[in-house]
């Protein structure tokens, strides 16, 4: 995962309500997962495909 991965699924998950970041992986499939959570504590898991600057999943809980 490159620089540029991590920012750019960062962005993608400040843009869904994301405000704090808890945890960021990536799977061997090329699937970026940012947990962390929204302005009113909510938890958020966004998952992002490496390199796209779209939302693939989002899990609000």
């Amino acid at each position: 995962m490159s620089e540029d991965d991590i920012r750019q699924a960062l962005n993608v998950a400040s843009q869904e309500g994301m405000v704090e970041f808890e945890d960021l992986d990536m799977d061997k499939s090329g699937m970026i997962d940012v947990e962390g959570s929204d302005e009113n504590g909510r938890e958020l898991e966004i998952s992002v495909r490496q390199g796209a600057d779209q939302v693939s999943e989002i899990d609000r809980d």
